[in-house]
């Protein structure tokens, strides 16, 4: 199946350097939720500060880089792994989702696995995965990743016909190294 392709969506510093594009960053100024640029022709320094993380520090250089939430497939599984916390998304429904924390060296590990219909995830988009009627008829599994999240959505399409009932979305859960 071809990927989707989509626009690329602009990163926090692609934003600032179209405002001020003579500025340049500072890298070594990096933290976890700032970029500091210098603008050479007045001599300032511009901190750009953002709520959110937009760097994760790289668990081999130590370096912190730009986050990048896009979804890889390799294989029989899909990954991420450009931010805090790395995902592992096996290609069916039927083996278990692995999330990591990296964040400033915990590391602990949720898994999950969907108890019910086997199914196939799909990208579509960059940072999304879908596995359709996977709790029935309509009634989808949408996994997303954002620089400090990652979103696990049920989509129920319509309406169920049987009201009669509650609806029930079951998974097997694995935690290891919680503190």
């Amino acid at each position: 199946m071809p990927e989707i392709k989509t626009p690329k969506i602009k990163t926090p510093k692609d934003r600032f350097l179209a405002k001020e594009p003579q500025a340049v960053e500072s890298t070594e100024k990096r933290a976890y939720n700032s970029q500091t640029f210098y603008k050479p022709q007045t001599g300032e320094n511009i901190l750009n500060a953002h709520t959110g993380h937009i760097h994760y520090k790289d668990v081999i250089t130590g370096e912190l880089k730009e986050i990048d939430s896009t979804i890889i497939q390799k294989g029989d599984y899909f990954e991420m792994d450009k931010a805090s916390y790395h995902l592992r998304v096996p290609k069916y429904t039927d083996e278990f989702i692995q999330f990591d924390n990296q964040y400033e060296g915990d590391s602990h590990r949720i898994e999950m696995k969907l108890v019910g219909e086997k199914k196939e995830f799909i990208k579509t988009d960059k940072s999304h995965l879908l596995a359709k009627d996977v709790f029935g008829q309509g009634i989808d599994l949408e996994l997303g990743t954002g620089y400090d999240s990652f979103r696990k959505e049920i989509v129920i399409n319509e309406k169920p016909t049987d009201l009669s009932k509650d609806l029930e979305f079951k998974f097997e859960l694995k935690v290891d190294g919680l503190k």
